[in-house]
């Protein structure tokens, strides 16, 4: 609920996409894991600055895309001290979605002119954040 009320504004700074494998028979159910790793970086006044990298895997594996960058993410809620990593799991995944979507048009450019497909920002459940 809180990461809803957070205003996210990412600067995709790097994308990578490395093809695995051949792609798979026309008609096979690919699947797509969304990894996220969200960092802190400083914090001047209500703004957060935010790193960031998403990596997309696709099972069966046929290709990783990376996008990475920085993010500003206004955090007025929080208290001086507090981080973004304090909002908890379901916050970041919520924020790395805002980041996606906002960084989805180049990579769909990306991975079509190579003939492979991007998962819908808004049809992806959940984020797996990075330990």
């Amino acid at each position: 609920m809180l990461a809803r009320m957070l205003k996210v504004d990412a600067q995709l700074t790097r994308l990578r996409t490395s093809l695995v494998a051949i792609k798979p028979p026309i008609g096979t159910k690919v699947s797509y894991d969304l990894n996220a790793d969200i960092k802190t970086v400083s914090r001047v006044g209500p703004k957060l600055k935010l790193r960031y990298t998403i990596n997309i895997d696709t099972y069966p594996l046929i290709y990783r895309a990376e996008i990475g960058g920085f993010a500003l993410a206004n955090a007025e809620m929080l208290a001086k001290e507090e981080g973004l990593e304090d909002l908890g799991e379901e916050a970041l995944g919520d924020v790395a979605l805002q980041i996606y979507r906002q960084s989805y048009e180049p990579l769909y450019l990306t991975l079509s002119s190579q003939g492979l497909d991007a998962p819908s920002p808004w049809l992806v459940k959940d984020v797996h954040l990075a330990r």
